[in-house]
Order: C-alpha cells, then sequence, then structure tokens
C-alpha cells in the first residue's frame, strides 16, 4: 500500500512540474521604437529594439489597409535581428507591424502600426549660382537637398516660359556641378531639379539668369612687368627665371612663347615649366640668356611683350687654390699663393694674426705684389714666423683660408781674436793712396744711399696715402652698404603697399562685379514677378467700369483668342501722366497666354495699345539704344532688350552693356 501510494505521489509531482514549466515560458513582448524609412516607393526599411528575453526571430506584418485582423495582412519571417526590409511594393503608404517569436516558436503580442508614406520628391535646389566665362558655356552650382536624390536635371531656354516642357534639359549624376556647352551668343534662364531615388522630378528652382558675357580683348593686368614695361629680368646662374604675361580678355586669350625669334619649346630644355601665363625656366644657365616674347589673343585681339633675359654665373660659393704651410731657413725668402679659380674679379688680403701687421713692417723686406695673389717675404727673420690668412671676398661673401711659416734660426759662427799690432799694420797700409776712395767710386755711393732713402720715403708716403684711401673708401663703403639696405627697406615697404593697394583695387573690383551682379539679379526677379504683366495704353476710363469682363470681351472679339474671366488674375488702372487716360495692368494665367495675346495686338482698334509690363531699368535702357540713333527699332520680349540694326541683324542688350562697344564686338 505504500508503495502504491509513493508511486502515485511521484506522478503527480511529475505533473505539477511540467505544469509549471510550461508556465514560466512567458511569450516575448511586443518590440518597442518601431522605425520606417522609405528611400524609394518600391521598398520600406523597418528597425526596432528587440525584447528583453531571448528570441528565435520576427515576423513583419504590413498592409495597405490597416486592419485589425493579422491573418488578413501580409507578413515575411526574418531570423533573430532588427531590421529588414520590404521590396516589391506599390506606389502607396503601407502599415507595418512587428511581432516576436519565442524559442518554442510561438509569438507574441505584435507592435502598434507605423504608417510607412508615399516617399515625397524631393524639394528644389536652393542658391543655384551661374557662371559664364565664354558664351559657349555656362557652369551651373547649387546646394544640395537634405534628402537623398539620384541625380539632377538641369533646364535651360532662352525665354522663361512657365512650362518645362518647352525647355531644353540634361541630365546629370548626384553632383553639385553642371556645364552646359555649344550654347548661343545670348543670354538663358536656368532651372534646376531634384531627382529621387525611384527617379521621379521634385520641383525646379526658380529661374536664374546667366547674361550674355562681356567680350573684350587682350590687355595687360595693372601690375605685371609687361603693364609696368619692366623687360630686363637677370638671374644667378642655378636659380629659377619666372616670365609672366599677366592679361585679362574674354573670351580667355591663349599664349605662345618665343625664343629670339623662334617659338619656344619647352621639351627641348628639360626643367622647363608653362603655367596659365607663366613660363617657368628652372636652374638658369649662362646659355638660357636671351629674348623671350610672348603673344597673347582672344578673336578681339592681341598683344606681344619681350623679356631681356641675363643669367650671371655663380661666383660663390667660391674656389680658391689655397696656399701651402711652408718652413724655411731664416733669411731666405718665402711666397705664399692664393688664387681664387672661378671669380677673377674677387679682392684678397693677406692678415698676419699676430700683435705685428703685415702692413706695418717688420724691419725686413715684406711685400705684397699687384695682383696681390702671392705673398713674399723677402729675407724671413724669427719674427716673421706665424699663423697668416688669406681673406678672398666678393659680392655674395669672404672666404679665409689660414696657412703657418716656420722659420729656422741661423747656426751662430766662430768668433776669431784679432791681434791689435796686425790692425794698426793694417791702418797703416791703407793710408796708402792707393787705400783712398776715389771721388767717383764716393759720389756713386752717396747717390745710391739717397736713392734708397727715396724710395724708402716714397715706399713709406705711399703705404699711408694707400692707408688713407682704404679708410675713406671703408667709409665711403659702409654709407653706401647703409645706404643701400634703406633702400632695399624701402623698396619692400614699397612692394608690400603696391600689394596692398593691389589687393584692395581686386576687391573694389570683385565689389562692383557683385554690385552689378545683385543688380542684374534684382532687376531680372522684378522682372520676372510681372512677366505675365500687359500693360494697356489709351483705354478709355469709365464710371463703375468692370475692367476684367472688358477685358475678356476686347481680346475674344478683336483679337479672336478664347479668354476666359478666370485666365485674368489681376487688373486695375495705375498712375499716369496728368491730363492722360491711367494704363490698366493685367496680369494673365501664365506666360503662354500672354505671348500668344501679344502676337495678335495688332488687332487693336480705338488706339488702345498692349505693351509688356517692363522694369524701370529696362526702360532707361531702352532710352539710351533709341537716342543712339543707330538702330530701326527698339523692343523688349521675355526679359530681354533687342534692337535692330540698320543691316538688319539684331543685338541682344544687357543693363550695363557700353553700346558702342558692344557694336564694336558684333561687327568684328
Amino acid at each position: 500500500m505504500d508503495l502504491k501510494m509513493s508511486f502515485i505521489y511521484l506522478f503527480s509531482l511529475m505533473v505539477i512540474i511540467s505544469w509549471t514549466g510550461t508556465l514560466s515560458q512567458k511569450l516575448p513582448l511586443a518590440p518597442q521604437e518601431v522605425v520606417v524609412s522609405r528611400s524609394s516607393w518600391k521598398t520600406i526599411r523597418i528597425t526596432w529594439n528587440e525584447p528583453k528575453v531571448p528570441v528565435s526571430g520576427y515576423r513583419i506584418f504590413y498592409s495597405a489597409f490597416d486592419i485589425a485582423n493579422l491573418d488578413r495582412w501580409q507578413s515575411i519571417d526574418i531570423g533573430p535581428h532588427r531590421v529588414a526590409e520590404i521590396t516589391g511594393l506599390e506606389k502607396m503608404a503601407y502599415a507595418i507591424r512587428v511581432a516576436a517569436k519565442s524559442k518554442d516558436g510561438s509569438f507574441g503580442n505584435a507592435s502598434a502600426a507605423v504608417l510607412a508614406s508615399e516617399p515625397t520628391l524631393p524639394p528644389e535646389p536652393q542658391e543655384v549660382v551661374v557662371s559664364r566665362s565664354s558664351w559657349k558655356t555656362i557652369r551651373i552650382t547649387w546646394n544640395e537637398p537634405k534628402v537623398p536624390v539620384s541625380g539632377y536635371r538641369i533646364f535651360y531656354s532662352l525665354f522663361d516660359f512657365e512650362n518645362l516642357d518647352s525647355w531644353q534639359s540634361i541630365d546629370i549624376g548626384p553632383h553639385r556641378v553642371a556645364e552646359i556647352t555649344g550654347l548661343e551668343k545670348q543670354s538663358y534662364a536656368i532651372r534646376v531639379a531634384a531627382k529621387s531615388l525611384d527617379g521621379r522630378l521634385g520641383n525646379a528652382s526658380a529661374a536664374v539668369l546667366a547674361s550674355e558675357p562681356t567680350y573684350s580683348s587682350p590687355s595687360w593686368k595693372p601690375k605685371s612687368r609687361p603693364a609696368q614695361r619692366h623687360s630686363n629680368v637677370t638671374k644667378n646662374e642655378g636659380n629659377d627665371v619666372k616670365l609672366t604675361c599677366g592679361v585679362n580678355g574674354n573670351p580667355k586669350p591663349s599664349i605662345i612663347w618665343y625664343r629670339d625669334g623662334r617659338m619656344f619649346d619647352d621639351q627641348k630644355r628639360s626643367k622647363t615649366t608653362m603655367r596659365k601665363y607663366s613660363l617657368i625656366i628652372k636652374d638658369a644657365q649662362v646659355d638660357d640668356e636671351g629674348d623671350y616674347k610672348c603673344i597673347v589673343k582672344n578673336e578681339y585681339g592681341s598683344l606681344n611683350f619681350t623679356f631681356y633675359v641675363t643669367v650671371e654665373k655663380l661666383t660663390w660659393p667660391l674656389e680658391v687654390e689655397e696656399p701651402q704651410n711652408l718652413t724655411v731657413n731664416e733669411g731666405d725668402d718665402a711666397i705664399f699663393i692664393c688664387r681664387p679659380l672661378n671669380d677673377p674679379e674677387a679682392t684678397i688680403k693677406w692678415v698676419k694674426r699676430d700683435p705685428i701687421n703685415l702692413n706695418r713692417g717688420t724691419g725686413k723686406t715684406s711685400d705684397i705684389l699687384e695682383n696681390k695673389e702671392m705673398l713674399v717675404l723677402r729675407s724671413v727673420t724669427m719674427r716673421d714666423a706665424g699663423h697668416y690668412s688669406c681673406v678672398v671676398g666678393n659680392y655674395f661673401g669672404l672666404r679665409q683660408v689660414d696657412v703657418w711659416l716656420k722659420v729656422k734660426p741661423t747656426p751662430t759662427s766662430t768668433t776669431t781674436t784679432t791681434n791689435p799690432r796686425k790692425e794698426e799694420e793694417n791702418d797703416i797700409k791703407c793710408s796708402t793712396p792707393s787705400c783712398l776712395v776715389q771721388q767717383k767710386d764716393l759720389k756713386d755711393t752717396v747717390t745710391n744711399i739717397v736713392k734708397q732713402l727715396l724710395s724708402t720715403f716714397e715706399k713709406n708716403l705711399s703705404e699711408k696715402v694707400e692707408a688713407k684711401v682704404r679708410e675713406t673708401t671703408k667709409k665711403i663703403k659702409d654709407q653706401v652698404d647703409s645706404l643701400m639696405i634703406d633702400n632695399e627697406n624701402l623698396r619692400e615697404r614699397m612692394k608690400a603697399k603696391d600689394k596692398t593697394i593691389e589687393t584692395l583695387e581686386e576687391q573694389v573690383s570683385d565689389n562692383i562685379n557683385r554690385v552689378i551682379e545683385a543688380i542684374k539679379l534684382g532687376n531680372y526677379n522684378e522682372q520676372y514677378s510681372i512677366k505675365r504683366n500687359i500693360r494697356i495704353l489709351n483705354y478709355p476710363e469709365c464710371p463703375n467700369e468692370v475692367l476684367r469682363d472688358e477685358f475678356v470681351n476686347m481680346v475674344n472679339k478683336e483679337l479672336k483668342i478664347d479668354v476666359k474671366p478666370d485666365d485674368v488674375q489681376e487688373i486695375h488702372r495705375i498712375p499716369g501722366k496728368e491730363g492722360h487716360t491711367k494704363p490698366v495692368i493685367v496680369k494673365v494665367r501664365n506666360t503662354d497666354l500672354k505671348i500668344k495675346i501679344m502676337r495678335q495686338k495688332g488687332g487693336l482698334k480705338n488706339g488702345i495699345r498692349f505693351h509688356d509690363d517692363i522694369t524701370q531699368r529696362y526702360m532707361d535702357l531702352m532710352g539710351r539704344l533709341e537716342n543712339s540713333e543707330q538702330f530701326e527699332n527698339v523692343w523688349f520680349f521675355n526679359c530681354n532688350v533687342y534692337a535692330k540694326q540698320q543691316n538688319g541683324s539684331t543685338i541682344i542688350f544687357d543693363l550695363f552693356d557700353d553700346i558702342e562697344q558692344k557694336l564694336k564686338t558684333k561687327t568684328k
């Protein structure tokens, strides 16, 4: 009985443990912070935070409608990742829900539905900037939108139509720079639209005007060597020679270099660079001397300038034939040679490095030869021994060469005793007439002594004069060197001021150009805002007039154009000249309708006239053209002013065009 009860107890315990384990396996909670993104309408990317319990995977539910019953949703199963992508979708919004799968394959609750909207189109590019270096090419830059794009479409047209289908266009990749080439000599309107990742175009930017560039023949830059007529160029051997023909002109001038009348070929000389308007000769040698001419030209003219290049042979560092140390006997001559090898014009000075200087003499014959390359010491004594320096110098610096002289003393001679009696005998013997000095010999002796005295005096006087000349020359040289340093400082200061003035001139020129461009852009934007306006003159004034209906009836009947009241956005009278009928301003629905009306304006009756509503600046430009009396007709059309010449050719003028210069340019 006890055994049976034990078995029943053990079985019950196992059932309880199994039931408790099943309860302990809770289902995972719904994933939190589900985020969806949609770069194109075909793909949705989903991320979420994983539950805090282990999971074996996830099921992604998606539906075009947020239906409560998940059985009617489409779904995909993925592994234990926190990222999923759904592809092959349609162009509509989708609801997304995510459910986690437990280790035993059971699904927990799904997350709340998150809407993946249909992707929006990229916004229009901002800060579109155009530049035009020549009439054939326009360069466009802009700021990219803050959403991913697959590329851009650049629209360009001679006329600013609202309908982009009438514009020419080019497609480019996801860059922020584009160039349009092969254009005509006219102004162009430019617009830019971004493409979404699925290839759809967003809104185009506002039109920006790329004006016709101003053309000019070449002219030297004010601070360039050609402008200042600085034609002589002198460099030391081994330095670089840079010749620059700084030039302005539009189109950009080309340049050709000639040397001594022949076209310069940089391939025949190594270390030569042609960069923009500069010719750079590196490591110049004497053989590079000559006349170098630059010729710059464009289709409107040409200029030339010749540089005269001199290359001076390098004389530094100085190469010297150095003297050798000497050992001589007392009474012999000592000769040192110190010769400059690469600069024959170098100066040479010998200096004895002890308290007794060579120039003061030592009581013995010590000569410096005229060429100073040789130091000759005659009949040297022990006092001549020592340290000597040869100092060689030129314009670039000094070089010192040291040498030593060693003097061996003469051996002492043996002294003999003289017998006084024999000396008396000799004196007696020399008192005879044969021992007396002849008058002629005495005269020769005195003459020689005087000559020696005069020679010594002349030498001493010459040394004193030379010393005084050297002292005066040194003072003058020091003064000249000081003046040269002051002059160089002044030159550097002048260069710095010239550079500052040049920078200021460039800034002023740049500011003037910016102001001109700002005025042009402001005028263009003003004209753009009224481009659909029509100015009506001589339209009779009536009390209680309904201008909209009267305008529609007049256009329908007299111009035979189907216009509805809705096509007229605004119409009102504006102040006019005193005593005259006030003009009427009409703003129509789009540019195409305005062009159609203006083309048929010849059918108007009763003296009524239709004109473009144009800015005051354009009106001033047309007034200047009419007053010049050089044109048959002047008119405005679609943001441009046209003038017809006597020969029938038509020219487009910009606000700041010089009429005479433009006519000369067109004539060329």
